[in-house]
């Protein structure tokens, strides 16, 4: 049975498919614009930090044959939202308590939804998806700039966070920047980078 339209409105009042996006849809100036103004951490930080600052502080860090992939990381973000880790994790435990193979089930649900979105948003850039060894690189860099987050952004935790206990910050220190200039920031860094809008720029 096919599923009904699940359908968000984007800042300029075109519709959305959650379910079933499509390139044709995307547009990387709202993207930028959006993930400016969606904050990191739920909003616990001792400086603001937005998920457009986090992909600047990843594509700083990253090799350049990289970086029109890292730059697209979190992009799916812009359409469902920034769900934190311990969240996933949390959410992933209730399911499973509440019905055998729930939990397993939640957690495929969200990456399939990642994974829809991140088509749509690839196929637009011009881009292919990133292959196995690309996302073990693209991790990389997202747990550097998580780090580098700590650092500048994030009071020290009384806990360890795991994987990222060993992984060095960049060396760059980075401090706030307000919504509009990271979301001009990141549409430049997008036109840059991706290969259909620097094609586009050339006509």
């Amino acid at each position: 049975m096919q599923s009904a339209p699940v359908v968000a409105a984007a800042r300029d009042g075109r519709s959305i498919d959650l379910l079933s996006p499509t390139a044709d849809r995307i547009d990387f100036d709202e993207i930028a614009h959006t993930l400016a103004n969606i904050n990191r951490y739920a909003g616990s930080f001792e400086k603001p930090i937005s998920v457009a600052q986090h992909t600047i502080i990843a594509v700083d860090a990253a090799p350049f044959s990289l970086k029109p992939w890292v730059v697209l990381h979190d992009a799916h973000e812009a359409f469902i939202g920034d769900l934190t880790r311990p969240t996933v994790s949390a959410l992933e435990c209730i399911a499973g308590g509440l019905e055998l193979g729930a939990g397993l089930a939640f957690r495929r649900a969200l990456d399939e939804l990642r994974r829809r979105h991140d088509e749509a948003i690839y196929t637009a850039a011009g881009l292919p998806m990133p292959s196995v060894e690309q996302a073990r690189q693209i991790e990389k860099y997202d747990l550097i700039a998580l780090s580098t987050e700590r650092r500048d952004f994030l009071a020290r935790p009384r806990f360890r966070w795991g994987a990222i206990d060993h992984v060095p910050p960049a060396p760059r220190r980075y401090g706030f920047l307000p919504p509009f200039e990271t979301g001009t920031k990141l549409a430049q860094v997008f036109r840059t980078l991706l290969p259909a809008l620097s094609e586009r720029m050339l006509r």
